[in-house]
């Protein structure tokens, strides 16, 4: 079993501190905004069968349901980054759809898959069966 909690936080951390740096241009008040986030990983709650992760814009909060991962850490780490695509997204562009044009803008800025018909296979497979396959070299996990 992985230590999901660890390995959420450094992948948020990692996403937030290349983005900050990509985007210098961003007044710091924005991106103080953007760091204000936190991840809470719920391994408690086996019900959830349908989303693996959720982005409460009022709590500032994302939520991932690391059971439905498979233990595949790839599609663990691509949903804390499209989750956080809504959180940045909503902080740069207030009322943009939440799969939009701006949304798909920041999911390919921080490595995260703008769209589910991308996805490749290998999301859905056990870690084991794909960690030493191109995709895995592309995220560098």
């Amino acid at each position: 079993m992985y230590n999901y909690k660890k390995y959420g936080s450094d992948v948020l951390t990692s996403a937030l501190t290349q983005f900050e740096y990509r985007n210098s241009q961003i007044p710091s008040d924005k991106m103080d905004e953007i760091w204000d986030i936190t991840l809470r990983t719920n391994i408690t709650n086996t019900r959830i069968k349908r989303v693996m992760g959720r982005y409460y814009p009022k709590k500032k909060l994302i939520e991932v349901f690391p059971h439905l991962a498979n233990d595949n850490l790839l599609s663990y780490k691509d949903t804390i980054l499209h989750e956080l695509a809504h959180h940045i997204t909503n902080v740069l562009y207030k009322g943009q759809a939440s799969h939009g044009r701006a949304w798909k803008m920041v999911c390919k800025s921080i490595g995260a898959i703008p769209s589910a018909k991308e996805q490749t296979i290998e999301l859905n497979d056990k870690w084991h069966t794909c960690r030493n396959t191109e995709f895995y070299a592309k995220y560098k996990i």
